[in-house]
């Protein structure tokens, strides 16, 4: 409230201030950040992607970070798997990424999957289901999942945070119609009413 005042021109801070936000609704924002900033008293807003909050999925990249994380770990210990994982990431369109995965270069792997992001091209649920197939056993997700509504309602009611929409779908905004877009915030402006 104090920022949005600020915002607004109805009010000023005495010193520099800042607004601390999260997006997504993530677990770590839950099990990390929130009790960090309730121990230090600093308040937060955090945006939740309303259909992911309680599921049991995450967002692509993720899921195929973490899926890539764990075949970079393969190769690295059987050599003999590299040939095959070559090929897998060729089929896929992620060919880019060869290096980074074979190296097991986190970061480079994380940079690589930003840029798929902006390919048209690009069938991510058909690079998950190939990556996925050449592996014995299937990596956890970890932290990177969303929290439970309870999780939310435990942070509400714990103080220093609050929660706005940040879509329902966590579609890019910019590639909908405006009636997708009205839709989509409606639905997530519902969701986080309920």
């Amino acid at each position: 409230a104090a920022f949005e005042d600020f915002l607004y021109g109805r009010a000023e801070f005495s010193r520099p201030a800042c607004l601390v936000t999260f997006d997504d609704g993530w677990m770590d924002t839950y099990t990390e950040a929130w009790p960090a900033l309730h121990r230090v008293g600093v308040p937060a807003t955090v945006f939740l992607a309303t259909s992911q909050v309680g599921s049991d999925t995450t967002f692509w990249q993720e899921r195929l970070g973490a899926l890539l994380g764990h075949a970079s770990r393969m190769a690295q210990d059987d050599a003999a798997f590299t040939p095959s994982l070559s090929t897998a990431l060729a089929s896929c369109g992620l060919e880019s990424l060869t290096d980074a995965v074979l190296r097991a270069d986190k970061d480079g792997i994380i940079i690589g999957l930003r840029a798929m992001k902006s390919r048209d091209a690009f069938d991510p649920a058909g690079a998950i289901e190939i990556v996925a197939a050449l592996l014995p056993q299937q990596p956890g997700l970890g932290l990177d999942r969303f929290m439970s509504w309870d999780q939310a309602r435990n942070m509400l009611e714990g103080g220093w945070v609050t929660f706005g929409a940040h879509g329902h779908l966590h579609a890019i905004m910019t590639d909908l119609s405006p009636q997708e877009l009205f839709r989509d915030l409606e639905m997530s402006k519902e969701t986080l009413a309920r």
